[in-house]
């Protein structure tokens, strides 16, 4: 199938789709895959929150995935 006949296929189905959620979850995931090249867009809360993750893990606010999961294994055998 050439590329023309596939988005004439996709062009079709989505004509013949009538659930609002489906429409806006096709919509979402074909801006996502457009964004996926660019820089994510985040909100202000979200660039907030990684500006403080990042300075916490340049200070050593963090710990190792071997580290989790001892923890998380110790407290499996409770």
């Amino acid at each position: 199938m050439t590329t023309a006949e596939l988005k004439e296929s996709l062009f079709k189905d989505i004509h013949r789709i009538d659930d609002e959620k489906q429409l806006e979850f096709l919509k979402l995931f074909i801006e996502n895959k457009f964004l996926r090249n660019k820089e994510p867009k985040l909100t202000e809360e979200q660039k907030q929150r990684l500006e403080i993750s990042l300075k916490e893990a340049e200070q050593g606010l963090f710990i190792t995935n071997d580290e989790l999961n001892a923890e998380i294994d110790k407290w499996l055998q409770e």
